[in-house]
């Protein structure tokens, strides 16, 4: 993101350019999109490999924002929107490099690369909205809004983008920021580093504040690329080759050093000259759109921000281009040499991006062609669903669709010689494209993985279910958005009378998991499907009552004695899980907690790692987030559901790894889950609720064993960790039943 090269220039200068800065008792203007990714990767406890362990995350965002209260720190974070239509190439080829990414995560390789699971977006905002912070989308791009912002307020912005480095703004890298507060007298502050415009011009014998913009389009950034000036580098001489200096960075010193020399005017109109005629339009026309981006005015953000703040006048810049332009022509001959040196190869980082392969350059130009005519201008949709977006009711690609006719999929961990895991929701994002431009008849283009790794643009099929329009969408009744939601996603109008009997806080998630089973390609498994009902309960109801356990370890050694369960027999199904006990809960999670935890041959081995079980969880997921989308379209008729309080992908790998080993899963189920009745209860409850209406696309793997040479008849067993004790549980209601996977199992009927 950003300049190209800049961050890594001014790190290695980081003496000159940046001053040790102690963070606290004032504003922070927070880039939102860049802190999630940040706080992500900040986690190493994670396993990326398995899809996402959205819980830690959530962990840390929520210790985040304490640390910065802690330190008086008063937060302003502002998202990013739709994409603006000249950022689109960029986009397109991050989302490649993204997919070429997941193709090689492996549960060995996996903390060598920047992976994040589907969610992550998403968390971040539910979880910053659920804790009060002050949070703003922007109909488009923040940066600029985030720089006017912090501008207006005169505070720092915390971001880790190249482009606040060129912006007028106190800028802290998030990478210089230390998340351990240290004493005031009268409080606590926050050790960062912190950059300052001034800190870089005197670096270079006062550099024209001016010119500073210009550094970011001879460089190339997300909007221009720098090989439009290649004419002009064709005649610029690199400066001498320092120590551990690339050509990359050699081309950054040289163009500040020339710019030491010029004024804004007199740097344009050189470059220009050294342009061909045909060119020199375009390139005035770029370079003054991205030097406009970059001129800060007062913030428009304060009204929704809710912040009465007086600011000064705002400056005003204009570029007359034509005259630049005019003036260009003038110039004979150009001398642009700065030292004796020759100019070296352009940076590998711009060749890359010129080296795609042909399919994804002529598959991105229709792209363009196709969202070519759409406005900027959002003056057709109403006020209520822009003031609900800017609240961040909506997610981005609602905007994306509305204002470019385009929606982007987002690379998932799955199995890449099946289809995408997108293609389950093309029905769904069908119907986004019907609501939000009922006026125009062509289809939505949508953009998703094709042929293991490469990326295709496709178009959505014609939505046929009557839907409300964007104008009408505010005025649907409960009951309505319930049966168009049920119309969308093709279930039977009878699912509402199943749905019922869950209870609130479990019926979209539960929508989520028959929406996935009746189209899901291949076919889910039985163990993929008690997987995701197991983690559920665990996630939902098991680990919430250990709250005030911590230490659950040490609880059981003291109190293992005492604790009892016993079944409730004949409970109602609304009051089933309030009858789960906490000690049922401590012991049941003792029992389940190795399975949240990767085992210790598998970061070793690669072998080891299953990624087509990864294949049918990732359809999951994308059916969850659609639906989700769906639900807040139609203004939450279900309950909301956070994927941290169902969904943890280290538990849902192993479990699911663990029933495919096994000949009968019910039976072992039932010997897992034997010593704990109501979790059992619940569990069979959920499955026979499922099964209502489910039945016929689950189906039956074939069970993975690895084969051995046969001495005698085969024996199935099963761990001893797995096989509970009968006298730590008296459980009267309990049949006896014969487990296929122990051998033991018939000394239940003597």
């Amino acid at each position: 993101m950003g300049v190209r090269g800049l961050t890594t220039f001014i790190a290695n200068r980081s003496d000159a350019y940046l001053r040790k800065y102690k963070l606290h008792d004032t504003y922070l203007v927070i880039d939102g999109n860049s802190l999630a990714a940040n706080l992500y990767q900040t986690n190493r406890t994670r396993n990326d490999c398995f899809g996402g362990d959205y819980d830690k995350y959530e962990k840390t965002i929520c210790k985040f924002f304490d640390i910065l209260l802690q330190c008086n720190i008063t937060p302003l974070i502002i998202l990013d929107g739709a994409y603006e239509k000249k950022k689109l190439r960029t986009v397109f080829e991050r989302l490649r490099n993204k997919v070429k990414t997941f193709e090689k995560i492996n549960s060995t390789n996996q903390t060598y690369h920047k992976v994040f699971p589907l969610f992550v977006r998403e968390l971040f905002v539910e979880v910053v909205l659920r804790l009060g912070i002050k949070v703003i989308r922007c109909d488009f791009e923040a940066d600029y809004e985030l720089a006017c912002l912090a501008r207006t307020l005169n505070c720092p912005v915390l971001s880790y983008d190249s482009d606040f480095f060129v912006y007028d703004v106190l800028y802290i890298p998030y990478v210089t920021l230390e998340l351990v507060p240290h004493q005031l007298t009268n409080g606590f502050y926050l050790p960062c580093q912190l950059y300052e415009m001034e800190y870089f011009l005197k670096a270079y014998g006062g550099l024209n504040k001016s010119v500073v913009p210009l550094l970011a389009v001879l460089l190339g950034n997300d909007y221009i690329n720098k090989n439009v000036f290649k004419d002009f580098y064709a005649s610029l001489k690199l400066t001498k080759r320092k120590r551990l200096q690339n050509a990359a960075q050699r081309s950054i010193s040289s163009v500040i050093k020339w710019l030491q020399n010029e004024t804004y005017d007199s740097a344009i109109i050189k470059v220009l000259s050294k342009l061909p005629e045909n060119k020199k339009q375009k390139a005035a026309r770029s370079i003054k759109l991205v030097v406009e981006g970059y001129m800060c005015k007062k913030s428009d953000l304060l009204k929704d921000l809710d912040l009465n703040i007086s600011t000064n006048k705002e400056v005003d810049f204009s570029i007359d281009t034509e005259k630049l332009l005019d003036q260009s022509k003038d110039i004979d001959a150009l001398e642009l040499d700065l030292q004796n040196s020759v100019l070296e190869d352009e940076d590998e980082e711009t060749d890359d991006e010129n080296s795609n392969n042909s399919d994804s350059d002529e598959d991105f130009t229709d792209l363009e062609s196709d969202v070519e005519e759409e406005d900027d201008s959002c003056d057709v949709i109403p006020s209520w669903f822009k003031a609900n977006f800017r609240k961040c009711l909506y997610p981005p690609a609602f905007m994306d669709i509305l204002a470019r006719n385009i929606y982007f999929c987002t690379p998932q961990l799955e199995n890449y010689s099946n289809i995408c895991s997108h293609k389950i929701c093309v029905k769904i994002i069908s119907a986004f494209n019907k609501i939000l431009r009922y006026e125009h008849e062509q289809p939505l283009v949508y953009v998703a993985r094709h042929q293991v790794s490469h990326l295709k643009k496709y178009e959505t099929p014609a939505c046929v279910v009557n839907l409300p329009t964007l104008h009408t969408l505010k005025d649907t009744s409960k009951e309505e958005a319930y049966a168009y939601i049920i119309s969308i996603l093709e279930l039977d109008d009878t699912l509402m009378n199943v749905l019922a009997d869950v209870p609130e806080h479990w019926q979209l998630y539960m929508l989520a998991i028959i929406y996935w089973i009746k189209n899901a390609t291949p076919n889910a498994s039985y163990s993929h499907v008690y997987s995701v009902v197991l983690c559920m309960i665990v996630m939902n109801e098991i680990r919430p009552r250990l709250n005030s356990h911590k230490h659950v370890a040490k609880f059981l050694l003291k109190y293992k004695h005492r604790l009892k369960v016993e079944d409730s027999p004949g409970i109602s199904k609304s009051a089933l899980l309030s009858s789960i006990k906490k000690e049922e809960c401590i012991r049941c999670y003792t029992d389940l907690a190795k399975y949240f935890d990767m085992e210790p041959k598998m970061r070793q081995c690669a072998k080891s790692y299953d990624r087509s079980i990864l294949d049918c969880f990732a359809q999951f997921q994308s059916s969850l987030l659609h639906i989700k989308y769906l639900n807040v379209l139609f203004t939450k008729p279900f309950s909301n559901c956070i994927v941290t309080e169902f969904y943890n992908g280290t538990f849902l790998y192993n479990m699911c790894a663990n029933l495919e080993k096994r000949t009968n899963i019910d039976a072992y189920i039932d010997s897992l889950l034997r010593p704990f009745p109501a979790i059992l209860k619940c569990f069979k409850t959920i499955i026979s609720t499922l099964t209502t209406v489910i039945s016929g696309n689950v189906v039956t793997v074939e069970t993975k064993r690895r084969k051995r040479k046969r001495k005698r008849s085969a024996k199935l067993s099963v761990s001893s960790d797995d096989v509970h004790k009968s006298e730590d549980v008296k459980n009267e209601e309990c049949d006896a039943v014969i487990d296929e996977n122990n051998k033991f199992s018939l000394l239940n009927f003597v």
